[in-house]
């Protein structure tokens, strides 16, 4: 071997130990983060001798990738619907919270017997027509902040699609930027992270797959279906809704002038997204139809003209409700009639609702039945309630205690997303930067360095020999 070729061969080593070291040096420095693929250098023989630098690797476990990814999307989901059920559980109260419905019921039966005792007593009646109120009122306070959640959630729905196009949007950009610089050779990793990044942000609202296109593009479907960047960006159509009401029928989500469905078994279905529509369209309404259903009840019981015969048939009685459809626990009230602007009627509830002139002060006979009725176990009047005989406390319990079932599953779901998400990841960074591997290749290229620089001092000292011969 020449005297110049072994330079040239110790120059090249030189060069790749230092282009090695670089990598190694990037490896450790982002250890921790996110969207970071570990780089190799990959070397070759050259073609006149010494070693080349073919490429900067970029490793990356792409089947445990798309896995994580789908857990993304999972925890996502089931997150999103667990804090809106507990949002709707604490709307619709505790069991041993004094201004949740059973509280609410056990106040109102208090003062029936109260009443009872001294049918007499103004101060009384008029205690047992403030706690219908207080009924009314909480059933009218639970309704309104089951439609403000599904107005949130709407606002939300708005807002992820939104972040959505974004990151599509950026995804598109990178994509043509890492083409660029593939056709020009140069080095991709970075901009391969960042588009790492933007794609973990895209599965969480939508569970993604990925088809790779010429240059290191890539095309990003949903898992069911829905093409989402290809040639081109989807694009979105969903008008948010200012106000929301039982019923109601808000904006769906158009895709290139496609309407789609939006519930779990839809084309962008299992992830944050689709979970936002299912509290909208789905939980939520089924909560309020709860309400409803409660509210329902307490109309039909006091509405009875075996409970009070002063009522003509269809006659509201002690509680009242306005026509309109859905909502009826927005609408409900207690019967005007009982205290009419200030005239203190109440005597009403001991006489009846219809009565045309008060009774006799002493007659407990309408507050025994009103007290009787409440705690009479029947089969509840909105078959959303179910089918079982219940009295009106323990129909309380049971709207109070499947909210907070409900959120209690949610929360349950996420829980066990969350554990499989986080071993998904421990999985995904065992496998990325392995600092103590890094701190040895490093070891061996400045092993290789040192051998290099000896080679390039061996040739200068012969140089410099045979210049002075």
């Amino acid at each position: 071997m020449s005297i110049a070729a072994a330079f040239g061969n110790a120059l090249s080593g030189l060069t790749s130990s230092g282009r090695q070291a670089q990598t190694v040096s990037s490896n450790i420095a982002n250890a921790l983060t996110p969207g970071y693929g570990a780089r190799e250098t990959r070397l070759s023989p050259g073609v006149l001798g010494g070693v080349e630098i073919v490429a900067i690797d970029r490793r990356v476990d792409a089947a445990l990738l798309d896995e994580r990814r789908g857990a993304d999307a999972e925890l996502g989901g089931r997150t999103a619907r667990a804090a809106g059920l507990e949002r709707a559980g604490r709307i619709v109260g505790a069991a041993d919270d004094p201004a949740a419905l059973p509280g609410l019921i056990a106040r109102f039966e208090g003062a029936l017997v109260a009443a009872a005792a001294d049918p007499a007593s103004d101060l009384r009646l008029d205690s047992v027509a403030a706690r219908a109120g207080d009924i009314a009122a909480g059933l009218n306070r639970a309704g309104q902040g089951i439609q403000a959640e599904r107005l949130r959630a709407d606002s939300e729905i708005a807002a992820t699609l939104d972040r959505l196009s974004g990151a599509l949007t950026r995804v598109d950009d990178l994509n043509a930027r890492i083409a660029v610089l593939k056709a020009t050779g140069e080095d991709t990793s970075t901009l391969k992270d960042l588009r790492q990044r933007e794609l973990d942000g895209i599965a969480d609202i939508v569970p993604i797959r990925l088809f790779q296109r010429e240059n290191d593009r890539i095309a990003v479907m949903s898992t069911n279906g829905q093409i989402l960047l290809d040639d081109r960006i989807a694009r979105f159509e969903f008008t948010p809704s200012n106000a929301m009401s039982p019923g109601a029928m808000p904006s769906g989500l158009v895709i290139d002038g496609t309407p789609v469905a939006t519930g779990e078994d839809g084309k962008l279905g299992g992830g944050r997204l689709a979970a936002l529509f299912a509290l909208r369209d789905t939980d939520l309404p089924t909560a309020q139809a709860r309400l409803d259903g409660f509210a329902a009840e307490l109309v039909a019981r006091y509405a009875d003209p075996g409970l009070d015969p002063t009522l003509p048939p269809g006659a509201q009685g002690l509680f009242t409700a306005s026509p309109g459809g859905p909502g009826l626990s927005l609408r409900i009230a207690v019967n005007p009639v009982i205290a009419a602007s200030g005239t203190g009627e109440t005597w009403r509830l001991r006489d009846g609702i219809a009565a045309a002139a008060p009774g006799a002060a002493g007659d407990a006979r309408l507050l025994e039945a009103m007290r009787e009725r409440a705690a009479t176990a029947r089969v509840p009047a909105d078959p959303v309630l179910g089918a079982a005989r219940q009295t009106l406390g323990s129909l309380a319990d049971a709207t109070v205690a499947t909210a907070a079932r409900d959120a209690f599953a949610a929360r349950e779901a996420e829980t066990y997303s969350a554990a499989r998400h986080s071993a998904l990841r421990e999985a995904e960074l065992a496998g990325g930067v392995d600092t103590d591997a890094e701190l040895q290749t490093l070891m061996l290229i400045e092993k290789s360095y040192a051998a290099n620089a000896r080679v390039i001092e061996a040739a200068d000292a012969m140089l410099r020999r045979l210049m002075e011969i």
